[in-house]
């Protein structure tokens, strides 16, 4: 899911080499939300730098977290994933484009570096 940083994840991402700063856009899986920033695992939260990213970011949480560090996913997703994963060629995932273009279809932009 899409959220905007707010003051915890600020703090909680200090230590990153890319400053993250209040309201910036992130990705995050749906099901680790529920935890506190500091206590998600490996994956379960990124911060592209601009919309062409996303694509690389949804990879990640896709082929890692989602399949291996999510504490939080059902069994029965983590499996289909799996199993999806396997069986889908790599034409099909969409490509940067596509996921630029979902963002900003939901009004996300890319800002200058502040």
């Amino acid at each position: 899911e899409y959220f905007e940083a707010g003051p915890l994840e600020v703090f909680v991402a200090h230590s990153r080499k890319k400053e993250i700063y209040m309201g910036q856009v992130g990705i995050r899986c749906k099901h680790c939300a529920v935890l506190s920033p500091a206590r998600r695992p490996k994956g379960a939260t990124y911060y592209p730098t601009t919309l062409r990213a996303l694509y690389q970011a949804a990879q990640n949480m896709a082929t890692g977290h989602f399949t291996s560090s999510c504490e939080k996913i059902e069994v029965s997703y983590r499996n289909q994933l799996n199993l999806l994963r396997e069986n889908q060629s790599s034409a099909s995932h969409g490509g940067k484009k596509y996921w630029a273009d979902c963002a900003k279809a939901v009004g996300i932009n890319e800002m200058k570096n502040k």
